[in-house]
């Protein structure tokens, strides 16, 4: 017999955002059925643990507190960004060099290097040449650029 998943929106977007498959989420579901898992706690953990990353052990433990509480509604969104700003780990900073030799090593122009990441030629000019630094989410896009290379945004 073919099993079927039908899932809400919520938990369509909650998995998409986790990075959980239908397949793996039907397996956890199975698992919990036969009475293997009390949860499906395990799934969701996994996926989520690979894609945040905390300053230590602790802040983690804290981070996933503050988080709880912030889904029931406790703390308000401004309080949870600043434990997003304590516990997180941010991308390191890069500088011109960096930037430049980040692009030619990718092996495309500023006006290509520019349009991966979403921002305008002048952007990049600027990184490149010290005038300006990139933050946010420039900066988080330039790191997984470093560590996947640039086809990872295409």
């Amino acid at each position: 017999m073919e099993e079927r998943l039908l899932k809400t929106g919520w938990v369509t977007k909650a998995a998409r955002k986790a990075r959980i498959s239908d397949s793996e989420l039907s397996k956890a579901i199975r698992q919990v059925a036969e009475g293997k898992a009390d949860d499906l706690g395990g799934v969701w953990g996994s996926n989520m643990a690979k894609s945040i990353k905390y300053k230590s052990d602790a802040f983690e433990a804290i981070h996933t507190s503050a988080k709880a509480m912030h889904e029931i509604g406790t703390i308000d969104k401004e309080t949870m960004r600043s434990f997003d700003e304590s516990c997180l780990v941010s991308p390191h900073a890069l500088g011109p060099e960096a930037i430049k030799a980040l692009r030619e090593s990718n092996h495309v122009s500023q006006p290509v290097f520019a349009r991966y990441l979403n921002t305008s030629e002048s952007t990049v000019q600027k990184w490149e040449s010290g005038a300006k630094r990139p933050s946010g989410m420039a900066l988080k896009l330039l790191s997984i650029v470093q560590k996947h290379g640039l086809q990872v945004l295409s």
